[in-house]
């Protein structure tokens, strides 16, 4: 993973977590990261020909542990029962790690974040929202907050069998909500922007 360490170097934060698989997951971070693992979804679409991934790491912040999850999940539309499917083995593994690690059963300061390649109304997004906060519509009531969005080339190439909405998700637990927005939603001075996707980035207080 080359090009995590080059992201790195671009953007000058002094810690770095990366899967260890050929997932894309990484987490670029201000505090050190003490643990991380790697999980392999089992479920997985029929017609994908690799794997499905998530990531944790533990983060040491002052005082204080906080636990991340990166993931992205599969892609194509009719595919909801199989995104329900890997979120539900996520959500798991998100039980054992705390319990693991940090010796808690209950709550405790975690963010789950990545593309859950969903809509806010689709099973996998349900399903999370009912044990974490979704810190987007926590702090921005009644936007949809589109990140999958026909304004990108990216997308507008898709627009035959990828319609637009919401794709990109940081869910929060434990933790005070500051502010959240989208970003990477604005294209450079030749019309290209730095992703398909839009961006969520969230602001929080441990």
């Amino acid at each position: 993973m080359d090009w995590a360490d080059e992201i790195q170097k671009r953007s000058g934060f002094p810690y770095l977590s990366k899967s260890g698989q050929n997932s894309g997951l990484i987490f670029l971070s201000n505090y050190p990261v003490l643990k991380s693992e790697c999980l392999t979804y089992k479920t997985k679409s029929p017609n994908e020909d690799y794997n499905r991934y998530a990531h944790f790491a533990l983060f040491q912040a002052g005082r204080k542990k906080i636990a991340g999850f990166n993931t992205h999940l599969s892609w194509l539309l009719p595919e909801d029962s199989i995104r329900l499917g890997q979120t539900e083995e996520l959500l798991r593994w998100k039980c054992q790690k705390a319990r693991r690690w940090l010796g808690l059963a209950g709550s405790y300061p975690s963010f789950l974040m990545g593309d859950l390649n969903s809509a806010p109304n689709k099973p996998s997004v349900e399903i999370v929202k009912k044990v974490m906060k979704d810190s987007y519509a926590e702090m921005n009531p009644g936007s949809e907050a589109v990140t999958w969005d026909y304004r990108n080339p990216y997308a507008e190439r898709a627009r035959d069998h990828m319609p637009e909405r919401r794709l990109d998700y940081i869910f929060t637990k434990g933790v005070k909500l500051l502010k959240s927005e989208l970003v990477f939603n604005q294209s450079d001075a030749n019309g290209t922007y730095p992703s398909d996707h839009f961006g969520v980035m969230t602001e929080i207080d441990l």
